[in-house]
């Protein structure tokens, strides 16, 4: 067993996952709608966005038109992600909070990413979502991913959310002390979950926790597998990334990706509290990067385009709030331009006024 407890931070308790969109109101100033109606203020100001970035709004919002009224905005039923339980008679298939997000090819090579909320706690050691979510991680050799509150990081016996990490380590301990097996899905046997060695030269922080949880299929002859599990607590005040948590996190997923295995053009499960916002900036980003570095994406007019077919395949695939706010938008859309095409970008909250923790 080892232990989470992360050294507390000031900030811990600011970052709530939201599909909460802000919209300028007649002086230009951005306000943020929740989900109940209420308006928050943010600080900055619709007027002083780049045009660039005003045009890719208003092009997402035109391909949307006639998605966005759908009767329901439940998530694509033919990208849910799903994962089998047992064999023969026996054999369940259960559906996850979880949607494939596939990258376009007018914007980079294939591959498809899954996009999922997180899996909620529950009095047991281990939820039956939760294991269902390490399952698909299994199966898929690509692990999870999971952004979660900086609370839930670092004091997560505050918290009410109960990262994958968590509740995995709490029923590995529990087997443990009954001298018992945890098996996962009636089939992966768990022999350890411990944080792996980082590679020489990486840089470590206590923002992340990635950990090496090794199974044994007892239906492939116990053979051993080794499955990466990432569970990062970056700053989320306001409910935005901003560029220096974005590259972060992408450092983070690189990290990670160095011990998955499989199909390559299958990434690993990407999560967030609600599922459209953290991991939705995250996976957009990662793709452009990536596109950017081949050379598919040469300059700021071909990354609008790319960041419109992403963020119109996430909404279509998922849910309209992908991308969960037009200001994430701009913090992402910044984020390339001052990576790569020499714009700045800021790495600080934008001067304004006080803002609302969230």
């Amino acid at each position: 067993m080892f232990s989470l407890e992360r050294s507390s931070s000031s900030d811990s308790a600011r970052s709530v996952d939201t599909d909460a969109s802000p919209v300028c109101d007649s002086t230009g100033s951005a306000r943020s709608t929740g989900s109940e109606g209420s308006t928050t203020a943010r600080s900055g100001s619709c007027a002083s966005w780049p045009r660039g970035l005003f045009k890719l709004i208003r092009k997402i919002r035109l391909s949307l038109t006639q998605s966005r009224f759908r009767e329901t905005d439940d998530i694509s039923t033919q990208r849910i992600v799903k994962v089998s339980t047992g064999i023969g008679d026996n054999a369940k298939e259960y559906a996850l909070d979880a949607s494939l997000i596939k990258v376009p090819a007018s914007v980079g090579k294939e591959a498809c990413f899954p996009a999922g909320r997180s899996p909620v706690s529950t009095p047991a050691s281990i939820s039956p979502t939760c294991e269902r979510f390490v399952l698909q991680g299994i199966v898929s050799g690509k692990g999870t991913y999971q952004f979660v509150s900086r609370k839930a990081h670092y004091a997560p016996a505050d918290s009410t959310e109960s990262p994958v990490i968590a509740q995995l380590a709490k029923a590995w301990a529990a087997s443990q002390e009954t001298a018992s097996d945890f098996i996962i899905a009636e089939r992966y046997l768990v022999v350890g979950i411990a944080p792996w060695v980082a590679a020489p030269g990486a840089a470590s922080s206590a923002d992340a926790l990635q950990c090496r949880l090794v199974v044994k299929d007892v239906n492939k002859h116990h053979e051993e597998l080794v499955i990466p599990m990432t569970q990062v607590g970056l700053k989320f005040t306001d409910k935005l990334l901003l560029p220096a948590q974005i590259r972060r996190a992408h450092d983070l997923l690189n990290q990670h990706l160095l011990h998955t295995h499989g199909d390559s053009t299958v990434k690993p499960m990407i999560a967030s509290r609600e599922g459209i916002g953290r991991n939705a900036t995250l996976i957009t980003y990662a793709t452009i990067n990536e596109a950017i570095t081949a050379g598919t994406i040469t300059d700021t007019a071909q990354l609008d385009e790319a960041l419109h077919a992403m963020v119109v395949e996430g909404r279509q695939a998922r849910r309209q709030g992908y991308i969960h706010s037009e200001e994430q938008l701009a913090q992402l859309r910044a984020t390339p331009l001052a990576d790569f095409f020499d714009e700045a970008a800021p790495d600080a909250m934008p001067a304004g006024p006080s803002r609302q923790n969230t």
